[in-house]
């Protein structure tokens, strides 16, 4: 299998002790033998897009509360 795998935490484990849930993550799982034309499109915090051949795969996490910059983050930004 490979994996592709991002996670809204990455920027805030450096800030101190987190408490509850309030971050997500994504992940792709893909077994090896379909992984010959699979390439990454791209990867945040929230979400990840990769192709297959002519599929394209994505992963997005859409919590049930949002954050003040909620529109940033699934564009990219």
């Amino acid at each position: 299998m490979v994996c592709y795998a991002s996670s809204a935490m990455d920027d805030d484990v450096s800030t101190g002790v987190l408490h509850g849930r309030p971050f997500g993550g994504v992940a792709i799982f893909v077994k090896k033998s379909v992984c010959s034309g699979m390439k990454l499109i791209s990867k945040h915090s929230r979400f990840i897009i990769i192709q297959i051949g002519d599929t394209v795969l994505i992963n997005v996490y859409l919590p049930c509360s949002g954050s003040d910059n909620w529109e940033d983050e699934y564009r990219g930004v």
